[in-house]
This record gives C-alpha cells, structure tokens and sequence, in this order.
C-alpha cells in the first residue's frame, strides 16, 4: 500500500463532494483529510492511476496527488505520519 496526498481547490469542488467520491472508489483503500482542500489516500494504485479517476469525475478541477514517502514526508501532525509510514486499508475494501 501507498500513502499519498491530494490537493485540491476547494472553492470548485466541495471536500464534502470529493470525500464523497473517494468513498465510492475501491482503488481508495483509505483516506484521512485534515485539510479543507487536503486529503491523505491509501492505495495500491499509483499516482498516474489516481489522477486519471479524478480527471473523469472532476475534469474542470485543478489538482495535485503525490506519492508520499516516510524518508522524505516531513508534517507536524505526528499521528497521522503514522498513515504514511505504515499504510492501512480501512477494511472497507479488499486490500
């Protein structure tokens, strides 16, 4: 599993639409958004494969999803570098 970040303007697709879509995606094994326009995505899939469902759902939305790593992801939420370091399924679908 992969750790990753999702950025995005909120003022073009609500965090509330976005959140709702990444619930109906299996490829999303499990998200966690402590930003408004923020959002951390485990998954098997890589960036390209994350991008491409985004842009079909969301074509006019401008956006960035990076791959995080534990060498190089630095962020003051401690807790949550736990997600990143050691990716989790939310067991909502099959990992």
């Amino acid at each position: 599993m992969r750790a990753f970040l999702l950025s995005f303007n909120d003022a073009v697709v609500s965090r509330p639409a976005m959140l709702q879509f990444l619930d109906t995606r299996p490829e999303v094994l499990n998200w966690y958004a402590p930003l408004q326009g923020g959002v951390f995505i485990i998954s098997n899939s890589n960036s390209q494969a994350l991008a491409a469902l985004i842009r079909e759902a969301f074509s006019h939305l401008y956006f960035v999803i990076a791959e995080l790593h534990e060498v190089t992801t630095m962020a003051h939420c401690r807790l949550r570098l736990e997600l990143i370091n050691n990716p989790t399924s939310s067991g909502r679908w099959i990992a």
